[in-house]
């Protein structure tokens, strides 16, 4: 269907952007602007670092992201406002936190916390590998708050950013109430120093932040049991398949207090039995165990401990049992756990096999404690992992059927060593195109001028369809202007992106009517490396013809 969109040009004159910087776009401050357009922010400083992949495979779907970000805050009233405010002075207030929420595009949250005292945050967060686009927001007390988006965050191994904030106007600013006068939007019931609009447990003074993982859906584990044969079997990935949900539970600091696991058995297509658990390798001292298993007769049971690392916990004892059956285990430490000692999801999933007393995980993990194949790197000889895991609830296949016919994207992204077709468990019963065809795509290119409408024609292509918008100019623009659409495409919404360089935008597949507006950097530039231009602020009004 042919889409049509009526683009204006209201201009906007501001101070020039410097040189090799970009400038994120946000909800709240309209790409760095106040609301009355009086104060551009400083570009954010990105050092983003795109993720490589070297060494040895491990078909890992579940990728690491650090999240690196420190924040400089601004006031616009203050007579050295184009400074970042310091708060080195001992007679002055001490730094205000930024709280950051991390969601996937769908809303679903991924990672709540704060900085710590010297404005800082560093989180490692654990994401699908498919590219998928994901929401920061920042909140500061008595500060503006912005939203930024992050393009395919799991193509990146450090999101490293230097992001600006500004101080909100005196008439709109409330102070930080951490006394008992009574209720209020920044009152703090447990005394942990998060207020409870922030605090994801307002009354449980050792819980504030979670991470979640997946955000969305579930972890999906699959097993070949056949270990000790040379190869993985008919690799159908269906002996035995469980999901399982993370969340991590963190305190004012940042540090893990207790983990939250919920699981269910999902499919046995298997002769042997089994059973599942999952192993956290490491981490200091003691912890509770409470939570729910089911036993060899197929029954809930209670679990309770008080495990030393490594925890082995059981969730389905006999997996003859257990399809379509529940479990679950909070893990509660004795000792608020530094992220950097403690395992690290998807942790160590396993099956034990009774039938051959081998015990199986993914690649390189620990074997358990009783495992007559302590060394093994649970790889085959042709390749194969004996564990697959998908972060997201997978059609599998069905018995006798091979991974690969059911996901032909599979090879492609095995035989790539991970860096092709890395949304390959999305795509069951697509076939790769033929090396000579060529997939459609979406985009758009800078037409001539029109002389009859004095504007510049846009023709996007969305799918193999195209439709074309006018821009139109304003009295002080002419239409033989060169118009390079330079802008950060990290911080675009999901359905737009735009190659900083050449201009190229592109509409995604699952595009529908939207109406916003977003700040361009530079209308009128003469080429791809002028950064002196003034930005340029297009409003995008859906309608449908």
């Amino acid at each position: 269907m042919k889409k049509e969109y009526r683009i204006f040009f209201p201009l906007i004159l501001i101070f020039f952007i410097f040189a090799a910087c970009q400038m994120p776009l946000d909800d709240s401050a309209s790409g760095g602007l106040t609301d009355s357009a009086e104060y551009l922010l400083p570009p954010d400083t990105i050092e983003d670092s795109p993720r490589v992949f070297s060494g040895n495979f491990t078909y890992e779907t579940l990728l690491p992201v650090e999240l690196d970000l420190s924040f400089e805050l601004y006031d616009p009233d203050q007579a050295e406002g184009r400074e970042a405010l310091s708060f080195d002075d001992p007679e002055e207030s001490a730094a205000p936190k930024v709280y950051v929420t991390v969601k996937d595009q769908a809303g679903n949250l991924l990672y709540s916390g704060s900085t710590a005292a010297d404005k800082t945050l560093v989180k490692t967060l654990y994401l699908p590998s498919a590219p998928k686009n994901i929401e920061l927001l920042l909140e500061a007390e008595g500060f503006e708050a912005r939203r930024v988006t992050v393009n395919n965050m799991a193509g990146f191994s450090v999101i490293r950013r230097t992001m600006s904030m500004l101080r909100e106007k005196a008439s709109n600013t409330m102070s930080l109430n951490l006394s008992s006068n009574g209720p209020g939007p920044m009152t703090d019931s447990d005394g942990d120093g998060v207020p409870d609009k922030y605090d994801r447990y307002p009354d449980d003074p050792d819980a504030a932040f979670d991470m979640n993982v997946p955000a969305a859906e579930s972890i999906t584990i699959a097993f070949e049991d056949l270990f000790g044969h040379k190869n993985a079997g008919d690799a159908d990935y269906n002996d035995f398949i469980a999901t399982y949900t993370i969340n991590e539970v963190m305190n004012a600091k940042g540090m893990i207090t207790r983990i939250e696991v919920q699981a269910e058995a999902r499919e046995k297509l298997a002769g042997y039995n089994h059973s599942f658990g999952i192993r956290i390798d490491s981490y200091t001292g003691q912890a509770d165990l409470t939570g729910s298993f089911t036993n060899r007769g197929g029954n809930s049971a209670r679990l309770a401990g008080r495990p030393k690392a490594p925890a082995e916990i059981v969730l389905f004892d006999s997996t003859v049992k257990a399809v379509g059956k529940s479990a679950w285990f909070v893990l509660e430490f004795d000792t608020p756990q530094d992220p950097s000692t403690i395992s690290r999801p998807p942790y160590n999933p396993y099956l034990f096999v009774y039938d051959t007393w081998h015990d199986i995980h993914l690649i390189d993990a620990e074997a358990l404690k009783r495992s007559i194949n302590p060394y093994d790197r649970f790889i085959d000889e042709d390749g194969f992992p004996w564990a697959l895991l998908i972060p997201a609830d997978w059609e599998y296949p069905v018995d006798g059927q091979r991974i690969e016919e059911l996901y032909p994207y599979f090879t492609d992204w095995r035989e790539s060593g991970g860096t092709e077709y890395v949304d390959w468990y999305e795509k069951d019963g697509e076939e790769p195109p033929e090396e000579d065809e060529v997939p459609a795509v979406a985009g758009a290119d800078i037409a001539d001028e029109d002389p009859s409408t004095e504007g510049i024609q846009v023709s996007f292509w969305y799918g193999d369809s195209p439709f074309t918008i006018q821009l139109q100019l304003d009295d002080s623009v002419t239409a033989s202007e060169t118009i390079l659409f330079k802008s950060s495409p990290s911080d675009l919404p999901g359905y737009l992106e735009l190659d900083e360089l050449t201009g190229l935008i592109t509409v995604n597949p699952d595009w529908s009517e939207h109406s916003d507006t977003f700040e361009f950097w530079s209308k009128g530039a003469v080429s791809e490396d002028d950064t002196q231009a003034t930005p340029l602020r297009i409003d995008f009004l859906a309608t449908s013809g």
